[in-house]
């Protein structure tokens, strides 16, 4: 399974790009919401048959993929306890958050938060790694080294020289990104 679920909160560590929004008042609009909010990055949503199989892969009761559909779609109103515990265990939420909506904002509010700081995540690893993709230039490396011990003055002159000679070569200017403080 692709992700991970914190059980104390109902989090879930990895999910998709996109948040739906908009009231959920029945038990297959939150379903909804859980199949395209939780996912994988970098991928759409589960499948009925995916959700099935992952609850297969779990401790309690598992679901058919024609039970996920049916739910979701509305099309039964009074599914039995073990689906909706064994759905709810793969999304990592309450059974009374899927059944009846049962502190449905605050679980809802507690995964959009995860899914800004998970983002925020992966933009940092993706700077770490574009970073480290520059230094294993060797003549990067190399320039970077003949940088070390210059005064402010001269940093500032090579920086203005390189902007001149990536925008005659033309190149986009680059600008480091700036440390943001930790939050407290």
């Amino acid at each position: 399974m692709d992700h991970e679920v914190q059980q104390e909160t109902g989090a879930v560590t990895v999910m998709g790009e996109e948040t739906p929004t908009g009231r959920r008042d029945t038990m297959g609009d939150r379903l909804g919401f859980l199949i395209e909010t939780i996912h994988p990055a970098g991928r759409g949503p589960y499948t009925y048959q995916e959700i099935a199989d992952g609850t297969r892969q779990l401790p309690g009761p598992s679901v058919s993929h024609g039970t996920v559909q049916t739910i979701r779609l509305n099309n039964n109103p009074n599914p039995g306890i073990d689906s909706i515990r064994a759905i709810a265990n793969f999304f990592g939420v309450t059974v009374g958050y899927l059944a009846d909506g049962e502190n449905a904002d605050a679980i809802e509010q507690r995964i959009e938060e995860r899914i800004s700081r998970l983002r925020e995540e992966m933009d940092k690893a993706a700077a770490a790694d574009e970073f480290a993709q520059v230094l294993e230039d060797e003549q990067v490396k190399a320039a970077a080294f003949r940088l070390s011990g210059l005064s402010a003055g001269s940093m500032r002159s090579v920086t203005g020289l390189i902007k001149q000679l990536r925008k005659a070569e033309g190149l986009p200017d680059v600008k480091p990104r700036r440390r943001r403080p930790k939050e407290s």
